[in-house]
């Protein structure tokens, strides 16, 4: 199983997603080894690999601040990019 967490904070590292991470990670690893890799979507400049990382994990788990009952513009445009990525894989 493959498991990837993605933080979509735009903080980065100094987020309370950070923090929330890293307490499920403490869990986590008490009963898996694995390491889970952690994705900042704040690396804008690393959308493409954030896509692929996605496509191949199989379990994601998005972490993100909620703003006015919303969520960051970062995020929002990630979810975007992916179902625009499984929209044309289906056609295809």
């Amino acid at each position: 199983m493959k498991l990837v967490i993605f933080n979509g904070s735009p903080r980065y590292k100094k987020s309370n997603s950070k923090i929330l991470i890293d307490y499920f990670l403490i869990g986590y690893n008490k009963i898996c080894t694995e390491q889970v890799p952690i994705h900042y979507l704040a690396k804008r400049n690393q959308n493409e690999e954030h896509k692929s990382i996605f496509r191949e994990a199989d379990i994601v788990i998005p972490i993100f601040p909620r703003y006015t009952d919303s969520m960051p513009g970062i995020v929002k445009e990630f979810f975007e990019t992916i179902v625009k990525l499984e929209l044309t894989k289906a056609k295809n």
